[in-house]
């Protein structure tokens, strides 16, 4: 009985063969072991992230599907300029991956255009992403008083255009946009990214639509991320 070890990006992979002593140039797998690498989300919320507290809670339930949540508020009304956060954030997903995990990105209304924009800069290192309730399309409805109570909100929408021209057909298949039936803060077609996994979510009303994803639906958004990390390998 002889093992091999084999190293394919970043896995490990053992491969057990039996020897026969006839044939001692033939060998015969018999059986092959791999061994994922742990997988990380990262979860971005909207505005107001200081205070959902609910949400940290509830995300915490997804360990039971086997992957690690962290929930990183951006801070959207504070003066730190939002080009600096994001370096911030593509910097601790690099060092994670350097680790040897596996990280997608969830971002939740406001939070959406933030995770397309880190997605953006490293479209081949993150594994998925999912947006829930994002505000991706018609940007120039976007209130003035939304923009000066959130300025770093207003920062991070001035870059999602270049960032999408940035994402090209098979980085968007690594997008998965959830909208609901109805929602009277983010109109469902502004949801709608070409190119992405886009499905509806039988709620109505925005909140309400997030909480269903963080809770009910988020087995929908791990089975996305489970799947493209099945697909890289």
């Amino acid at each position: 009985m002889a093992t091999v070890f084999i190293q394919r990006r970043g896995e490990k992979v053992f491969i057990s063969y039996s020897s026969f002593p006839t044939l001692s140039r033939i060998t015969f797998p018999t059986m092959v072991y791999c061994m994922p690498k742990p997988h990380h989300v990262i979860y971005l919320p909207g505005l107001g992230d200081p205070r959902q507290k609910e949400q940290n809670t509830v995300i915490r339930t997804w360990k039971l599907f086997k992957i690690s949540v962290q929930y990183h508020p951006l801070y959207w009304t504070d003066s730190r300029p939002f080009e600096s956060k994001l370096l911030e954030l593509v910097a601790e997903i690099d060092e994670m991956i350097k680790s040897g995990f596996t990280v997608s990105l969830v971002g939740v209304s406001a939070g959406a255009s933030a995770a397309l924009n880190t997605f953006a800069m490293r479209k081949d290192a993150i594994n998925a992403v999912a947006c829930v309730c994002g505000k991706i399309n018609n940007l120039e409805t976007i209130s003035a008083q939304t923009y000066q109570r959130n300025p770093s909100f207003k920062e991070s929408i001035a870059l999602l255009p270049q960032s999408m021209n940035a994402l090209d057909p098979l980085s968007r298949k690594k997008i998965l946009s959830l909208r609901p039936l109805y929602d009277g803060v983010v109109p469902i077609l502004d949801s709608h990214i070409q190119g992405a996994t886009n499905k509806r979510i039988p709620t109505i009303g925005h909140a309400i639509s997030i909480a269903y994803a963080d809770t009910i639906g988020c087995y929908q958004i791990i089975r996305f991320f489970k799947l493209k990390n099945k697909l890289r390998f």
